[in-house]
């Protein structure tokens, strides 16, 4: 059969099995340029940056470029995000990292820029001469969403990818004064809830081409044995993981 990669549906479980059965809908070609490890740290996080940045953003790729934020430009879904901002869309991306192992990786991806996220962002971006961002993707926790809306430009959209516990409340009230927008991406949303879930096979079929051009790379930086999965999830766990880390089945 076809050699095929996919995310997959939170209703099912299946992430540790050898063998799945899954929708036919949400999987998409494996790219041809890449193995079967480097393909699978793709499906999860791509999905979440393309939703993100354009549906649930509206980034238009034809549009005048603009400078765009990823916030955590060098994680899992950062990474992606990052290429496909900048490979794909077009943008001036300006990304967030606190080491240098991040930033330089971020760069690679194609960063054009970096600010520390542990530092204030508006200062930070007035140095690089921009007025701020009509897009911003965040991949971080909601404790730095004040520093979000201090360099959203009049009208602009942010997007996040993680909530808070329920006790930790939203303060939206910087939100009003210039429009602002939030909003947040889930890619598990489509299958779980039925909302055309072929859109994700489209899309990952059009990742597996960028991919396959050269255009968009895998993310994939450590490949661990099953057997030592514990320590795959411990330097998940540390909250300092560049890029993915995968696990392979032999």
């Amino acid at each position: 059969g076809d050699a095929v990669f996919f995310a997959g549906d939170i209703t099912r479980a299946g992430c540790y099995a050898e063998y799945v059965a899954v929708d036919e809908r949400i999987v998409g070609h494996k790219p041809a340029s890449l193995s079967f490890e480097a393909a699978a740290a793709v499906p999860l996080t791509a999905l979440t940056a393309w939703e993100g940045m354009f549906e649930q953003l509206g980034i238009d790729p034809l549009a005048p470029s603009r400078p765009i934020l990823v916030v955590g430009g060098a994680g899992g879904v950062g990474s992606i995000a990052v290429q496909i901002a900048a490979r794909v869309a077009g943008r001036h991306v300006v990304a967030t990292a606190s080491r240098s192992e991040s930033a330089d990786y971020a760069r690679t991806m194609g960063a054009a820029a970096i600010i520390d996220h542990r530092h204030d962002f508006a200062p930070q971006v007035a140095e690089l001469g921009l007025p701020g961002f009509d897009h911003i993707f965040s991949t971080a926790r909601l404790e730095n969403f004040g520093q979000l809306v201090s360099v959203l430009n009049p009208l602009g959209r942010i997007c996040l990818i993680l909530s808070g516990p329920a006790s930790q409340a939203l303060d939206v009230s910087g939100l009003m004064a210039i429009r602002g927008t939030v909003t947040w991406e889930l890619m598990f949303t489509r299958p779980r809830l039925e909302i055309a879930p072929e859109r994700q096979g489209q899309i990952l079929d059009r990742v597996a081409d960028l991919l396959d051009a050269g255009v968009l790379v895998s993310t994939q930086t450590q490949a661990f044995s099953w057997r030592d999965m514990a320590e795959a999830h411990r330097r998940v766990e540390t909250g300092h993981t560049i890029g993915k880390i995968v696990l392979a089945v032999d």
